[in-house]
C-alpha cells in the first residue's frame, strides 16, 4: 500500500510512499483521520509466515511524514482476512470491521467481525462477531466520520437465504460496546456489497448493489433509517447502468457546522 498527502486542498500531492513496507504481498489499504489529526491505516499482508492474509495497522501523528512500527491486529490461522473498513469518530475512538474466510468457498462460512480502540489505537478490544447466522457474511463496510460514534452501523452481504444474497446491518447505540443485527435489504434478487454511514443525528444511510436481471445488470440503491435500522425508507435508485461498489462521502461537519449534505460514489 502507498500513501500520498496534499497540504493545499488536493491541488498538489507528495510522491507516493510505501507505508506497508512489507517484503511480501500487501494490499487493500484503508486510512482514516482522527480529530487529533492522527492518521490510522490498516491493510492486508502475507508477512509473518503461514501463507494466510493477515490484517496490519500503523498510525502517524505528523500527517504521514513518519509512521509507527506496523502491528499485526488479526491473524486467523489457516484463513484469510477479507476486506477491512476503518473509521474514527470525533471522540478519537477507532472503529474497525473485517471478514474472515472466503465467501465464495463452498462448504465454508465467512464471518464478519468488529473491534474498537478507546485509546486512539494504542490497544484494541477483543473482536465481536457481527453476523448471527451460520452463513456467509462478508465485506462489512461503514463510516462514522464526523459523528460522536455513539451510533455505529456496519453493513455486510449475507447469504443465509442461499443462493440469495441480502444486506444485513449491525447497529450499536453504545459506541460499539454491543450490537443488534438488523435486516437492511432482503429482496428476491441479489443485494450485494453495501456500506452504511451514520449522520450526526443518528440517521443511518445505506447504499448497496442490486442485481436487476440474470444478465447481471447491477443498479446502485440507497435508503435510510431513523430508528436504528428497525425500518427503512423506500429504496431510491441512483444508477440504472451496470455499476459496482457504492461508497459514502460524508460532509457532516465542515468548518464546525452541520451541512446536511451527503454524497455517494460508485464505479
Amino acid at each position: 500500500p502507498f500513501y500520498a498527502r496534499s497540504s493545499d486542498g488536493g491541488a498538489t500531492w507528495s510522491a507516493g510512499r510505501d507505508v506497508g513496507e512489507s517484503p511480501v504481498a500487501a494490499f487493500g489499504p484503508n486510512v482514516a483521520v482522527g480529530p487529533d489529526e492522527v492518521l490510522h491505516l490498516v491493510w492486508h499482508d502475507r508477512r509473518g509466515g503461514g501463507g494466510n492474509v493477515k490484517l496490519f495497522y500503523r498510525r502517524s501523528s505528523d500527517g504521514g511524514l513518519s509512521w509507527e512500527t506496523p502491528r499485526e491486529l488479526v491473524n486467523p490461522p489457516g484463513q484469510d482476512v477479507g476486506d477491512a473498513s476503518l473509521s474514527v469518530d470525533t471522540r478519537g475512538r477507532v472503529h474497525l470491521a473485517w471478514h474472515v474466510g472466503d465467501p465464495n468457498e463452498a462448504g465454508a462460512v465467512a464471518r464478519s467481525f468488529y473491534a474498537r480502540s478507546l485509546d486512539g489505537g494504542d490497544t484494541f478490544e477483543p473482536a465481536q462477531q457481527l453476523n448471527t447466522a451460520n452463513a456467509h457474511a462478508a465485506f462489512p463496510r461503514f463510516t462514522v466520520q464526523g459523528t460522536d460514534g455513539q451510533t455505529v452501523a456496519i453493513a455486510w452481504r449475507d447469504n443465509r437465504r442461499d443462493p440469495d444474497w441480502d444486506v444485513y446491518v449491525a447497529v450499536s447505540q453504545d459506541g460499539g460496546a454491543t450490537f443488534s443485527e438488523r435486516v437492511g435489504v432482503a429482496t428476491p434478487v441479489q443485494d450485494w456489497d453495501p456500506e452504511a454511514m451514520v449522520a450526526p443525528d443518528g440517521v443511518i444511510h445505506l447504499s448497496w448493489m442490486t442485481v436487476r436481471n440474470p444478465g447481471f445488470d447491477i443498479a446502485i440503491d440507497v435508503a435510510r433509517s431513523s430508528d436504528g435500522g428497525r425500518s427503512w425508507s423506500a429504496a431510491r435508485t441512483l444508477s440504472e447502468a451496470s455499476s459496482r461498489v457504492p461508497s459514502w462521502a460524508p460532509d457532516h461537519a465542515q468548518m464546525g457546522r452541520e451541512t446536511g449534505r451527503v454524497a455517494v460514489a460508485w464505479r
